[in-house]
């Protein structure tokens, strides 16, 4: 006899297979009541064989009132090359993964809180420039007439934008205020055209016209913004200057005046006939002047190619990756078109970076010299004194590898902006170094490993445990691109920036790293240590003896500080380690003891299944992004996860490795684990794999 469970089973999988045939998938699905009236049973016993279906993996759900259910074998056999989630949460939709995905409009951007911070400089180099311009705009009477000038490629048009940004956020415009562009290049041979589309026109004004409003009328008491006005004819430049000294504008075709209530700004090039700028500076009562991009400070140059790498970044949905030296090659070159030049170049390096094979299934794109255009090479034999100003205030940012998020996030772009000086005029002491430790100095922790992020991320996974232990890391990541000279001096610069009167640790993984020791020594004048065989436990172990005060002698004597030869951690002090050190401070509404429980059930689980070994550093990042992951869903936050659909349908398999395998947590918290979630837990495994 047919039990119930597989009778309610069988009516799910029949409409399901309808649904499917019928293609009206969209928001439908079994619920409790139609199938317990449809098979004559009671609500409650149908509800209960749902939930154990969905925890078997036969169900899927999808949340909202009522609760929906379909057929897990049947989306998957229809769909095999599709992700299909155990659960879809209320507000998503099934053919979000089983649909192709339909051009959607470009993403705002998550960088700047305010719009005044998308402007590099405009609480330095352009702070005067950003004032005055702020303080044309909200001039009473409807503001005052605005002159750019600047080299090609400086971002005036950015310039203008975001201060335009910035006074709808203050007020100072209404939110349906317009920002209008007129590419003036355009209207280069057509005087007429240009008055017609800027002050409008009536129905008299040609046989069969109709009546329209002009860009004046359209920017809504915004700003009307002339890109290039020096490339429009003298005629079309008369018109502009009569509508300045007027303050007043005609329809074409009408014979009443109307009030100019819009902002007039317009953007000029640098190096025009002197009698043609002064005749534009006696009509713009305000006129600025952008510098180029070589006459930035340092520190501007570091967050301007790091903004532009981060939106590179953020555009093409990839973290990227590039060290020090890459971000000084970009600073040197004097760019003839300035930011959009620059921009260029570093599209170029990651294109070329892209298309290398290593990089297609990588979670980050590895920007090297090897991208890098004869053009940029070519400056860094020609600016030596930039290039050594340059490295002087990359230097206050202690890591050598600067990573860009794909979510527009720059931890080294946020250090930058965030120096109340210019590294330029001032060098704080505490990024200088000392030779003479203090009454509470510890040592500092160097890590160099070789791979293009080993290093790095174990830096990463460690910083709150260092932070709280006020123990300086840094790392190093040797890929064997660079000589063993280049990489000494790398070590040095690094371990000098580190020291603060007690030395520096330098951990390692294994040769020819640690053969470097003697040659450190030689170059260095503070004390140092050369440890090999790093692990992420083992440098756990490093920041806790440094915070508990141990010497670097004491680090090289075995019977006290127990390093190596040393036994590696056992998995329960390990766990237990993570769990009572780290994970304990960061969380809110998870119990840290129970989620690793949990998560580490599932990661045996996911491991025996892909044909993995367990090791420390995959369960580290496995665990704390895990119990994070359960505290952001709780909390109801959790992380978009863009192009989604594309990488799901990539990594389909391991998707459902990983869902299957999570549904003990989702039952223990009582949570679904949304796609997005899970695709950066697959990205943990898909880093590991060979």
């Amino acid at each position: 006899m047919i039990s119930r469970k597989d009778k309610i089973y069988d009516y799910v999988k029949l409409h399901t297979k309808e649904m499917i045939d019928t293609h009206s998938l969209e928001n439908s699905g079994s619920d409790a009541l139609s199938i317990a009236l449809d098979l004559k049973l009671d609500r409650t016993n149908v509800s209960r064989e749902l939930n154990t279906l969905w925890k078997e993996g036969r169900l899927i759900k999808l949340q909202g009132r009522p609760t929906l259910y379909l057929d897990c074998e049947a989306l998957k056999t229809e769909y095999p090359n599709h992700y299909i989630p155990l659960t879809v949460s209320a507000g998503s939709s099934l053919l979000d993964f089983i649909q192709k995905p339909q051009k959607t409009q470009k993403r705002e951007l998550p960088f700047h809180k305010t719009a005044l911070d998308a402007i590099i400089g405009s609480a330095g180099s352009l702070k005067n420039e950003t004032a005055q311009v702020l303080a044309a705009i909200s001039y009473p009477s409807g503001g005052l007439p605005v002159l750019l000038v600047g080299s090609a490629g400086v971002g005036k048009r950015k310039f203008a934008e975001s201060l335009f940004l910035y006074s709808q956020e203050t007020g100072v415009f209404d939110e349906n205020a317009r920002f209008i562009i007129i590419n003036c290049q355009d209207y280069a041979h057509s005087e007429e055209r240009l008055m017609l589309q800027l002050l409008g026109h009536t129905k008299t004004s040609a046989p069969g016209a109709r009546s329209a409003k002009g860009l004046l009328d359209a920017a809504n008491k915004g700003i009307v913004y002339f890109d290039g006005l020096h490339k429009l004819p003298s005629k079309s430049i008369d018109l502009v200057i009569d509508l300045l000294k007027n303050n007043a504008y005609t329809r074409v075709g009408e014979n009443r005046p109307r009030p100019l209530e819009a902002v007039i700004m317009a953007s000029v090039r640098d190096n025009l006939d002197a009698d043609f700028m002064d005749t534009l500076r006696s009509n713009f009562p305000i006129a600025v002047s952008l510098p180029d991009f070589y006459r930035r400070s340092s520190q501007e140059k570091i967050e301007m190619i790091l903004d532009l790498v981060t939106r590179e970044a953020y555009s093409i949905h990839k973290n990227i990756r590039l060290d020090k030296s890459v971000l000084t090659a970009f600073a040197l070159p004097h760019y003839p078109r300035n930011e959009s030049q620059l921009r260029s170049e570093i599209q170029s390096a990651c294109s070329k970076a892209f298309v290398e094979p290593k990089n297609q299934d990588a979670c980050f794109l590895t920007i090297t010299f090897d991208h890098l255009s004869d053009f940029v090479l070519s400056a860094a034999n020609t600016c030596p004194d930039d290039n050594h100003a340059f490295i002087r205030t990359l230097a206050l940012y202690k890591n050598n590898s600067i990573i860009c998020e794909s979510n527009g996030h720059c931890d080294a772009l946020d250090f930058y902006k965030e120096l109340p000086l210019s590294s330029d005029e001032s060098t704080s002491d505490g990024a200088a170094g000392s030779d003479s430790p203090s009454a509470d100095a510890r040592p500092s922790l160097l890590i160099v490993c070789h791979g293009h992020a080993t290093a790095s991320d174990m830096q990463a996974y460690t910083a709150a445990q260092a932070a709280q232990a006020h123990v300086l890391t840094a790392a190093i990541d040797y890929t064997g691109e660079a000589s063993l000279n280049s990489l000494l001096l790398q070590i040095c610069d690094a371990a000098r920036r580190l020291n603060r009167g007690a030395g520096v640790l330098i951990l390692a993984d294994m040769e020819p790293i640690t053969g470097l020791e003697a040659s450190v020594q030689r170059r260095l004048e503070i004390p140092c240590r050369i440890l090999p065989s790093v692990t992420l436990a083992f440098l756990m172990d490093c920041i806790d003896k440094c915070a508990s005060g141990l010497s670097l002698d004491q680090f090289a004597s075995p019977g006290v500080a127990s390093l190596p030869p040393r036994k590696e951690l056992s998995q329960e002090e390990f766990i237990n380690h993570l769990v009572n050190d780290i994970l304990s401070r960061t969380l809110l509404y998870v119990n840290p003891k129970k989620a690793t429980d949990v998560l580490l059930y599932s990661l045996n689980t996911i491991l025996d299944q892909l044909g993995m070994q367990y090791s420390q550093e995959i369960a580290v990042k496995y665990l704390s992004h895990g119990v994070h992951m359960l505290e952001r869903i709780i909390k109801n936050v959790p992380l978009p996860y863009y192009q989604l659909r594309q990488f799901t349908n990539t990594n389909h398999q391991l998707m459902d490795t990983i869902a299957q395998s999570l549904n003990v947590a989702s039952d223990t918290f009582g949570v679904s684990i949304p796609s997005s979630e899970i695709a950066y837990l697959a990205e943990i495994f898909l880093a590991e794999r060979p």
